[in-house]
């Protein structure tokens, strides 16, 4: 397979990340990376966590565990009604 050539007019799309009270301007690698160890952090301390949310190229870390299903679906629901994709544990 031959990898296609980037030059240097071709800049990768980059995102807002948003963890705590800091602001990152990252590679889509990077997100992808933090939202994966966010999610193995959480597992063993909680089975339903929204761990961030995003939308137009922002990403916000929010770390937010639930013990109650229904406050959970809530949740969920209430990013999905103001159009964020949501990465999370759970059901």
């Amino acid at each position: 397979m031959v990898e296609p050539k980037v030059t240097t007019n071709q800049k990768e799309q980059l995102y807002i990340l948003s963890v705590n009270r800091h602001t990152y301007e990252v590679a889509r690698e990077y997100v992808d990376n933090c939202i994966n160890m966010a999610r193995e952090a959480i597992k063993p301390t909680s089975k339903m966590a929204i761990i961030a949310i995003e939308k137009e190229y922002k990403v916000i870390m929010l770390k937010e565990t639930y013990g109650d299903k229904r406050k959970y679906y809530k949740a969920i629901t209430k990013y999905e009604d103001e159009g964020f994709k949501i990465y999370m544990l759970g059901e």
